[in-house]
């Protein structure tokens, strides 16, 4: 069962440019399983993850003792992003990451 994510907001500076900052973000997500991972344009990367609430599954195990209709609940899901937004200032780049991440993404990040 999944868990719901923390809110995450960090800004980084590195001496990369922002092609190869793009590059390190997608290998460093590419080993956090139920994430995808997404470059929408130049300088933004959008890591999403869709799972089913704790609580819907429970809703739906009770609820499906006395009616078939508790297993609707389980076609609930949640959707959670984490955006990256970068731009160069300058000699360096400057990563912005906000939105929600799991608990082993943040991991990966820091």
């Amino acid at each position: 069962m999944a868990s719901p994510g923390v809110t995450y907001s960090r800004t980084i500076t590195t001496s990369a440019d922002v092609t190869e900052s793009t590059q390190v973000l997608i290998t460093n997500m590419a080993g956090v399983s139920g994430y995808s991972v997404a470059v929408t344009m130049p300088g933004t990367i959008i890591a999403t993850r869709t799972y089913r609430p704790t609580w819907a599954i429970v809703l739906a195990i009770c609820t499906s003792l006395f009616l078939l209709l508790g297993l609707l609940l389980l076609i609930i899901t949640k959707t959670e992003a984490l955006t990256f937004a970068l731009t160069r200032r300058g000699t360096r780049t400057m990563i912005n990451a906000s939105g929600v991440a799991e608990h082993e993404m943040v991991i990966h990040l820091n």
